[in-house]
């Protein structure tokens, strides 16, 4: 039975390789599946493979076509995660170890982090430089306006 599905366009695969049946490596599989959004399907027919020798690659590699959109949808939690899972991770012994710099440097990106989280200021930026950026603003609209032909006055 014949296949509904679209194929592949070729222009959008042509940084692939021409690919050989014993030389598709799991990168190309879910370049095609992941980015190009195509189904197994399509993929077997880009590489010129069956069906399922694309399947035995994701399964062999435990990916579950989709998984890097949902990944993407939950970045923020994954990182949160491996960020609690670290700073679990280290010891007192590891922070005896670590040289004056690291301590130094970990201490001020923890100090940054922790001000963000609370919604502090990261960041000073000086009185002078916001003025003239300002009054640039301020320039570059009123040489639009007359450009216009707009009115300062409404």
């Amino acid at each position: 039975m014949a296949s509904t599905e679209s194929l592949p366009n070729e222009s959008t695969t042509q940084h692939l390789p021409e690919p050989r049946h014993k030389n598709i490596t799991i990168d190309d599989i879910t370049y095609l599946i992941e980015v190009e959004g195509l189904t197994i399907t399509q993929t077997a027919h880009r590489l010129h493979c069956d069906k399922s020798n694309i399947t035995r690659h994701l399964q062999r590699n435990n990916i579950v076509p989709g998984y890097l959109q949902k990944y993407n949808q939950n970045k923020a939690k994954a990182y949160s995660h491996l960020q609690e899972r670290i700073l679990k991770s280290v010891s007192t012994d590891d922070i005896k170890k670590a040289s004056l710099s690291q301590k130094v440097v970990a201490a001020g990106i923890l100090a940054d982090k922790e001000r963000t989280e609370l919604g502090l200021v990261t960041e000073i930026v000086g009185h002078a430089d916001m003025l003239k950026v300002n009054q640039a603003t301020k320039d570059e609209i009123a040489k639009i306006r007359k450009q216009l032909g707009v009115d300062d006055d409404g």
